[in-house]
């Protein structure tokens, strides 16, 4: 691994090309692959050790596996280990609804993360494990960004903040167009089966809602987004003092899923999910979940982040020539006008939806309609074109 300072990797080259990206998970690894293709050095901050488990439903839709598929190669023995959906479940309060479909699928964090690191470091991204707080700041002098990473400062010509949901910090760059808010994320996994292989199984009340899948390696990976709950005062106070495992054993229990605390291999949470903040400014773009996040039903939180990176590198491949100095300011406009257009669009199609779950007799409507219609639930599941 390279830990040598970044303004000692690059040669005069590179002047102009050299990125940095803060966070190896699906939005930043990818950001590397593809401005690797472009020709750009690369590299990746991270602080983890992988691999490694983070809250996350696990579903990737078939246009975020086809993109995954684009970056590895679509040879089985490139792609992280992965079983495919074919069956939709929706419990909506004690209505049950059923729906066959093809496309997508269930794919571990852990697995993911690690097979998009491995690519980006095979073609030439360089990467410093670092566990002290990395800060951007201005550098007039030379028209650079610094990274200040404990007592070591690293010079690049752009930084590409991917730090998921804690989003990092942008040393006040971009500041939060909608600030943290929302339901909080839960999320455990444990040995103990409860759906079949190849299904995603989701509930949703006044809590909030949780998706059940079992991954290629046999866990049960269980993700909810948790509201502040109405359904009974206990269930209000247990979301506030209870483990996260403790709650979604709770929760599960009143839909006859006896979930076993003492199975419970690991369990995270999240603060309030929702967020939006500048997308860029002065060569620092912040991609997935450092930029934004929506409302997480629908199971795209992965695939969106993926496709802020792909946004953020066709930007630059506009903008680019090849051995050339890149024009970073023109790169800020057109990556806020294609956030702009991509937030619009996820706005769409999670507006209606998440207002339907939020009232118990909308909830009951929807139940129902798909009962008797079934393709309603094509603009529930995951796996659906985007």
């Amino acid at each position: 691994m390279n830990s040598q300072p970044a303004q000692d990797v690059f040669s005069a080259a590179t002047v102009g090309r050299s990125v940095a990206v803060i966070g190896a998970g699906p939005a930043g690894s990818t950001a590397a692959i593809r401005m690797r293709n472009l020709g750009l050095e690369v590299t990746i901050f991270e602080k983890r050790t992988f691999p490694r488990e983070k809250v996350c439903g696990c579903c990737l839709s078939t246009s975020g596996w086809k993109r995954v598929k684009g970056l590895l190669g679509a040879d089985p023995i490139n792609l992280p280990k992965h079983q495919a959906l074919h069956k939709f479940e929706l419990i909506l309060d004690e209505r049950r609804s059923a729906i066959r479909q093809s496309g997508g699928c269930v794919v571990s964090r852990s697995s993911l993360d690690s097979e998009l690191l491995e690519r980006a470091q095979q073609i030439g991204a360089s990467l410093i494990p670092h566990r002290a707080l990395i800060r951007p700041k201005s550098d007039l002098t030379d028209d650079q960004v610094r990274l200040q990473a404990g007592e070591q400062i690293y010079k690049f010509d752009a930084v590409v903040l991917a730090a998921g949901l804690n989003g990092g910090d942008a040393g006040n760059r971009l500041s939060w167009l909608d600030s943290p808010h929302g339901p909080r994320g839960f999320w455990l996994r444990t040995k103990q089966r409860i759906v079949e292989a190849g299904a995603l199984r989701m509930f949703a009340d006044d809590t909030g809602y949780v998706g059940v899948v079992e991954t290629a390696d046999g866990w049960t990976d269980i993700a909810a987004a948790v509201h502040h709950p109405t359904r009974t005062s206990q269930r209000k106070n247990e979301s506030r003092k209870s483990t996260p495992s403790a709650f979604l054993c709770q929760w599960l229990a009143a839909y006859g899923i006896d979930l076993q605390a003492d199975q419970v291999i690991e369990h995270q949470t999240t603060g309030p999910l929702r967020r939006r903040r500048l997308p860029c400014r002065d060569r620092v773009f912040a991609i997935g979940d450092s930029r934004s996040y929506v409302e997480p039903f629908t199971g795209e939180g992965m695939t969106w982040a993926i496709d802020d990176a792909w946004l953020l590198a066709d930007a630059i491949a506009a903008e680019s020539t090849q051995n050339q100095a890149i024009d970073w300011g023109r790169v800020e406009k057109r990556y806020q006008a294609l956030t702009h257009l991509a937030d619009r669009t996820r706005s769409r199609q999670v507006r209606w939806l998440s207002a339907i779950l939020r009232r118990k007799w909308t909830r009951w409507t929807l139940g129902r309609a798909i009962n008797f219609f079934p393709r309603l639930a094509s603009g529930l599941h995951p796996w659906r074109e985007t």
